[in-house]
């Protein structure tokens, strides 16, 4: 791919370079459509997942028996693409699926050339009063198929349908002869088929496939009439099954209606490499990961040809956007896996690159304290005195992921300019932003039970057992949970004061919900009060932690002034001196996880505890300090009290959770 101009990859086969094997599957499938021998009605079902390639290659079909028509030893095959989808909220499927069908014909002026013999043909039916403006169009030679079907107010009435059953019969069968010229010979599916390609019915609500279904079953009497379907059967059998509820009644609808299923075969490593050796001809390296990119995209056709064009544009980018950098295509392709792959880690580095370095460091100390790459376990005894924040464990824990961190550019800015550019060519899908946001909700660190040193003055306390503290504070994403899970409305979250505040106050959603500045994804949510949050946490089956846990899993037992250590560090944090001015997204600070692996424990946002304070019994203690407070007022030890009503816009909190033992 390098000194090339960006090449993207599309759905539509070529026929110079077939792609993926479907070559061999139309023709096969266009033999069956296209022998005189096989008689019709006939369905054929192509099943796939989704990107499978089930419209590209009913593409192919289509093209290949126009290609062929009216050659040896095929019959005539007319081809009409029906849409399914489009139709989705009208009721008259039939109408709209015959109106495409006399599009087409149409569209190969079999009306105009026709003329005579369709003429006697509407004449001959019971209904050619519906179809008047239809013949005086024909006279006008003015034939405007789609404009003449929407001006018939009457056609989802089943007298039109029975007239226009009986005109589309004979239409059809003068369309399918050679000549469209009428004959006293009987029509055969020797002379020609109707091949109607109903593409995306699995885009179709349940309902929408039902009639499209009931639809094809009028047409199932009719000689000549071929149907192939592109579809996820699974999203076939669904809707059946709300028609259908005995058992085996779905598998025998679909064994009747359908004569020929064929599902589309995965790709194999062999045709993916040979697809991406038109991708990059010159080029080896992309092919070497033909094993790791099959696997890791399911061998599905379009998530592979996505993958080769956000590759191409990341590059392209790279190259022409100064400052100009030329990254070896291998770093690229490395990253690009890494974001489809490890998503979760892919969005710690757009948080912040630093978080590479860290794996680095991590991954450099265990190999250094024996663990072998051919047997990597975290666990083994030998590695148990390596330090691995809690923030990387899981990541640190697979090998594959390591390996494709390796050689990746340490410095800094190089990373954040690569994962910038490189993330606008990235589509990251809904199921993926889903998944980010619950497991967002699973990340915490364990803090042991034990000593530490506790407050300014140094006292040594214990606290009896283990618990679990959430890495990072609560964000806007996991906050936004809460309320459509209706968390302001459900009143045993609630404790009996923080309701009635909520309710004479009005209260049902953060105070900056509305304010773009501060409801930014991976930001932490603000402008809670101690109730909101404490419902929060109930919510999620936690709690808010008293001020020792949180000062504890902040410093560790040394009574260190700060997460990283004794002197402060402005790069470490988002205070004062950073001069940000807000919120910053809640991983972005790698440098100054705690102990534990906790992200902002100092800075960013002050968190509320479940402590009373000590003093005066109507406020409540947070810690941590914030954006807007200085070095002095971020060390762990320091405390705030508000009441628990306030509602500021450097205010957060981060939850911990009891550890059960069996």
């Amino acid at each position: 791919m390098n000194n090339q101009l960006p090449y993207i990859a599309h759905d539509e086969p070529l026929d110079k370079d077939p792609q993926f094997g479907f070559e061999g599957y139309a023709k096969t499938i266009a033999d069956i459509i296209a022998n005189p021998e096989n008689h019709t009605p006939l369905v054929l079902g192509i099943y796939g997942t989704w990107g499978s390639g089930k419209t590209t290659l009913m593409k192919t079909v289509q093209d290949r028996l126009g290609q062929h028509e009216r050659t040896i030893p095929y019959r005539s095959c007319k081809t009409v693409w029906f849409q399914a989808w489009k139709h989705a909220e009208e009721d008259a499927i039939f109408s709209a699926l015959i109106e495409e069908i006399f599009k087409s014909m149409d569209e190969n002026h079999f009306f105009t050339q026709s003329k005579p013999a369709i003429e006697k043909i509407i004449e001959s039916c019971n209904a050619k009063h519906a179809f008047s403006d239809f013949v005086k169009a024909l006279s006008d030679k003015t034939v405007d198929i789609g404009m003449w079907f929407s001006s018939l107010e009457h056609k989802t009435k089943l007298g039109f349908h029975d007239g226009v059953q009986q005109l589309f019969d004979q239409l059809l069968w003068s369309y399918l002869r050679s000549s469209g010229q009428e004959t006293n010979q009987a029509f055969s599916d020797r002379d020609g088929v109707l091949v109607v390609f109903i593409d995306d019915l699995d885009r179709c609500p349940n309902d929408c496939v039902l009639r499209v279904l009931e639809t094809m079953k009028l047409f199932l009497n009719k000689t000549g009439c071929v149907f192939v379907i592109g579809a996820v059967r699974e999203v076939i059998e669904s809707a059946l099954q709300q028609r259908y509820d005995k058992p085996g009644e779905v598998q025998q609808f679909m064994d009747k209606m359908m004569q020929v299923t064929f599902a589309l075969p995965t790709v194999s490593d062999d045709e993916l490499k040979g697809f991406l050796s038109t991708c990059a001809p010159e080029d080896s390296i992309l092919q070497a990961f033909t094993p790791t990119l099959g696997r890791m995209l399911n061998h599905n056709v379009r998530a592979i040809k996505r993958f080769i064009n956000e590759l191409s544009i990341s590059q392209g980018l790279l190259l022409n956007t100064p400052p100009l950098l030329d990254i070896p295509l291998n770093i690229l392709i490395r990253w690009r896996i890494v974001q489809y792959a490890y998503p979760r880690w892919a969005e710690l580095i757009k948080v912040s690159p630093q978080h590479i370095l860290a794996m680095n460091e991590t991954v450099n100390a265990l190999e250094e304290s024996g663990l072998q790459s051919s047997n990597w376990n975290i666990s083994d005894k030998k590695v148990k005195d390596v330090p691995i924040p809690a923030s990387l464990r899981e990541f640190v824990a697979k090998r594959e992921l390591v390996d494709l961190l390796e050689g990746f550019p340490v410095q800094v800015p190089v990373l954040e300019r690569i994962v910038r550019l490189s993330m606008t060519a990235t589509n990251v899908s809904e199921d993926i932003q889903a998944q980010r946001a619950q497991d967002f909700d699973r990340e915490m660190a364990t803090v042991p039970q034990g000593l530490f040193c506790y407050g300014d003055n140094k006292v040594s306390i214990t606290i009896a057992y283990d618990y679990l503290v959430g890495i990072y504070p609560v964000t806007n994403e996991q906050y936004r949970q809460f309320m459509e899970s209706r968390g302001y409305h459900e009143k045993e979250l609630w404790l009996e004061e923080g309701w009635a505040w909520k309710e004479q106050a009005n209260i049902f959603q953060p105070r900056y919900w509305d304010d773009a500045q501060w409801n930014k994804e991976g930001h932490p949510v603000v402008g809670v009060s101690w109730y909101e949050a404490d419902a929060y946490a109930r919510w999620v089956g936690k709690r808010l932690p008293m001020e020792e846990e949180w000062e504890k899993a902040a410093c560790g037992v040394d009574g260190r002034d700060y997460p990283w250590g004794g002197q402060f560090d402005g790069e470490k944090c988002n205070s004062l001196e950073s001069g940000i001015g807000g919120t910053t997204p809640v991983m972005k600070h790698v440098n100054g996880l705690g102990p534990y692996g906790c992200y902002d424990m100092a800075g960013n946002v002050l968190e509320w505890t479940q402590s009373w304070h000590e003093k005066d019994p109507a406020l409540k203690v947070l810690r941590g300090g914030s954006w807007v407070n200085d070095t002095w007022e971020l060390r762990s030890a320091n405390q705030y009290v508000y009441l628990p009503t306030v509602r500021f816009n450097d205010v957060g909190f981060r939850c911990v959770q009891d550890i059960r033992r069996p």
